[in-house]
């Protein structure tokens, strides 16, 4: 009803939103741009099959597409957060999901890396029971768990698919922008996810800068966050 209310009286609202692949249909997506919405993070976690049912999603890679098509061609802009790292990741599941994630064409990709472990949550239980962390490392400080198979591997060719796509943004490797930077923009006045600069050309040539030289590992230990 809200909606509909905000439509019938031509408000001049511009708004985002995080939104679910799962119920993201052509009409919602249309009914969305109609009501001000100009762009959406879809919360995708993965494009390949088997790591979304290792995470535990509802949906499967198809699901993901359709939303991502349905928004562009509503005329949002469309950012996906992805989930790399998680148990059970292969190398062959990151490919996969990179591959497409391009294939795609979303206005930008913030691609985590390894999944957040809080106390008592089903994940942290596993790996305690497993020997793997002790029951004391998943506490108020960020602690971030990597599936070993890809831990070495992840970096170095993340960083590589963001230099090659331009859009992507990595939190967990490369600061996405300094805090200096972010006061300068939004005293000029940009607001909203900054995510969907990367629409502009110069912002992409710029964000494929930070990785012409790639880091091949974790990097320094940040006191304030541990990788598992």
């Amino acid at each position: 009803m809200r909606r509909n209310l905000r439509r019938r009286r031509r408000l001049r609202l511009r708004w985002s939103c995080y939104a679910t692949p799962v119920k993201m249909g052509r009409e919602q997506a249309n009914l969305m741009a109609r009501a001000g919405c100009d762009g959406m993070e879809l919360g995708s976690d993965a494009v390949e099959d088997g790591q979304l049912e290792r995470l535990g999603k509802s949906f499967d890679a198809e699901v993901v597409h359709r939303a991502n098509a349905h928004g562009l061609e509503a005329g949002l802009r469309v950012c996906h957060t992805v989930i790399f790292g998680g148990p059970g990741e292969t190398e062959a599941s990151v490919r996969a999901t990179c591959h497409a994630l391009r294939a795609m064409r979303p206005t930008a990709v913030v691609a985590m890396t390894g999944v957040r472990l809080y106390p008592g949550t089903p994940l942290t239980r596993q790996l305690v029971a497993e020997g793997k962390i002790r029951s004391d490392e998943a506490g108020l400080l960020p602690a971030f768990y990597v599936e070993p198979e890809v831990r070495d591997f992840l970096p170095g060719y993340l960083q590589h698919q963001a230099r090659e796509a331009g859009n992507w943004v990595l939190p967990g490797l490369s600061p996405p922008l300094l805090p200096t930077s972010q006061r300068v923009l939004r005293a000029l006045g940009i607001s909203g996810p900054l995510w969907r600069l990367l629409r502009f050309s110069a912002m992409r040539a710029a964000s494929r800068t930070k990785f012409l030289r790639p880091n091949t590992s974790w990097g320094i230990p940040n006191p304030r966050r541990k990788v598992l």
